[in-house]
């Protein structure tokens, strides 16, 4: 009784400042997805207690042994995981649930999240700049720009931290040896700046890349580079 009370004040407050975002990939872009996780995530609080899961919580992955299946379930800052882990398929059809049992015997990928002082000639479709990441051996680099009417404002850093609060954001990951753009897609974002969506998105091993479309981590986008 007191774990659903809790459950929902705390998901009325956080949809209260965001909604869920309406993403798409290009027209034939292959390797990239957007997956809607089936329900929000929660994370345990006070015991009996659950609160909703919302950024700066992170994905955390691991790979079937097999390595045909991914694991995911959110991680907040201070080790918490949710209470939900979701299976799926390396084609990146939809998510189901899984067990502990098959989190625990799978093996956990290695996130990375390399930004390189350098500036090489990868532009995103986005008038403004969110981050640059590469992969492990720099094979490949994700490109992640935004849009929105309103234009960036450093000096105002309360809760967005001076980005705008509406917008789309974009996401174009290239080859760094042809320079050629592999996938690309776009979701729009509200009520919040874009820059902790960035900054939440990892490469995951050398070939699969997330990066959270809102700030419930319900909605994101994966690329799986290994399989097209």
């Amino acid at each position: 009784m007191f774990r659903w009370i809790a459950f929902a004040l705390a998901i009325s407050g956080s949809i209260s400042c965001t909604r869920t975002s309406d993403a798409s990939v290009e027209a034939g872009a292959r390797f990239l997805r957007v997956i809607r996780f089936p329900q929000p995530w929660t994370l345990p609080a006070a015991p009996g207690l659950s609160a909703v899961g919302q950024l700066p919580a992170a994905y955390e992955v691991r790979r079937a042994r097999n390595g045909r299946a991914l694991f995911f379930r959110l991680r907040s800052p201070d080790g918490r995981q949710s209470e939900q882990i979701y299976h799926l398929l390396e084609t990146l059809d939809h998510p189901s649930p899984a067990t502990e049992e098959q989190w625990s015997q799978a093996q956990p990928a290695s996130a990375t999240a390399l930004v390189l002082p350098d500036k090489p000639p990868f532009q995103g479709l986005g008038a403004f700049s969110g981050n640059l990441l590469w992969a492990p051996s720099k094979q490949y680099a994700a490109v992640s720009t935004f849009d929105s009417s309103s234009k960036p404002s450093p000096g105002l850093r309360y809760l967005s931290g001076g980005e705008p609060s509406e917008g789309t954001v974009y996401l174009d990951i290239y080859d760094t040896i042809s320079g050629r753009k592999l996938t690309a897609g776009h979701g729009s974002y509200h009520g919040f700046g874009p820059k902790i969506l960035f900054e939440q998105a990892r490469w995951f091993g050398e070939d699969v890349f997330i990066m959270p479309l809102d700030y419930l981590a319900g909605t994101c986008f994966i690329a799986n580079m290994a399989n097209p």
